[in-house]
Formats: structure tokens, sequence, C-alpha cells
């Protein structure tokens, strides 16, 4: 695994070493990796969501009596 050095707020080094007295993470490292899978599975989800969007806003291009409303 490569070594990545950061720098962190007092308030966010706190949170890390809070977790990790706590026993719910064995390491600060594991904090930050767990932050990092759950960031990941974000901008995953933030892709597909945009993805979706324009595909439904392509559609509603095409055929804009399907589903659109215009006003009075």
């Amino acid at each position: 695994m490569r070594t990545l050095t950061i720098s962190l707020s007092h308030r966010q080094v706190k949170r890390i070493q809070e977790a990790v007295d706590s026993g719910t993470y064995a390491s600060n490292s594991e904090v930050v990796r767990d932050a990092l899978r759950l960031w990941e599975q974000r901008e995953e989800q933030r892709t597909v969501d945009l993805d979706r969007l324009k595909r439904a806003d392509d559609e509603a291009e095409r055929n804009p009596a399907k589903g659109r409303s215009t006003p009075d």
C-alpha cells in the first residue's frame, strides 16, 4: 500500500482519533479509507444520477409533448 501525506484540520484529526479511541476503527488509516470509500460511492451515484437526468432531458427535447406542460 502506498503512503500519502495530507493536511487535516484540528477538528478532522480529533474526529479520526475519537473513532480510533472508541474502537470503531482500528487505525487512522482505516478511518480515512472508509471515508474515501463513501466518497467514491457518492461520486459514482452522482455520475449515475447526472446521466439519468441527461437522458431524461434529451428525451424531453426529442419529444416535447411527452410529459411537459406549457404555461398559459
